[in-house]
């Protein structure tokens, strides 16, 4: 298990950025394209 809890810290880190940037270009009112679309 702690070979594999790695691996998801840094996937978790990842998304957490992903969704992030989505959530700040929505608010920056590029909600005109969905970049959720493109995951």
């Amino acid at each position: 298990m702690r070979v594999i809890s790695y691996p998801n810290c840094q996937l978790t880190i990842g998304l957490t950025a992903s969704f992030s940037l989505i959530f700040l270009f929505e608010l920056g009112g590029e909600a005109n394209q969905p970049l959720s679309q493109e995951f």
